[in-house]
């Protein structure tokens, strides 16, 4: 039998407003199965320079940040990173869109897509580019690069945290 385990929107460190989806639904009362093996698309190849997933057995021992539209996973909190000094970003883009933005060393379930591009950028002497899930191609935020560095920005309301099978219940 499947083992329920609990997803809620996730922000920087963790914690952040209660929110709900358009139809009244918690994002903290989703409860999400495991996929039985051979159910779910095979991944896609991971470009070079790229760190690969990491195998299942480490990656269901850790909380994951996964993709809110397919579930696929994307990254971990313990790739969260401060960017000029701090993890999370609010930024508004030129048609005037607020975007909540999570700085992450590492997302190997998103891939950048793409020219990149120093126009409207918002970490001065970073290129951007448009940053995807590898599943199912929802924009999740953007990929930043200079020089040998980069980094990703992703979309915080685009992301769920999945706790680990037997990890104690998240503080809403």
């Amino acid at each position: 039998m499947s083992q329920a385990v609990t997803a809620r929107h996730s922000d920087a460190r963790g914690s952040g407003p209660d929110l709900l989806y358009s139809d009244g639904v918690r994002p903290s009362a989703i409860a999400l199965r495991e996929v039985p093996a051979g159910s779910s698309p095979e991944p896609l190849g991971v470009p070079a320079g790229h760190a690969a997933a990491e195998p299942a057995d480490t990656a269901e021992r850790e909380a994951t940040l996964i993709c809110a539209t397919c579930r696929n996973p994307i990254t971990h909190p313990r790739d969260a990173i401060d960017v000029n000094g701090a993890h999370s970003h609010a930024f508004v883009n030129p048609a005037g869109m607020i975007f909540r933005v999570r700085c992450f060393s590492a997302a190997a379930g998103a891939v950048g897509a793409g020219e990149e591009s120093d126009v409207w950028t918002w970490f001065p002497g970073f290129l951007w580019q448009a940053a995807v899930c590898r599943r199912c191609f929802e924009h999740l935020g953007w990929r930043y690069r200079s020089g040998n560095s980069s980094f990703f920005g992703l979309i915080a309301e685009r992301l769920l945290e999945l706790e680990p099978p037997g990890a104690p219940p998240a503080q809403n």
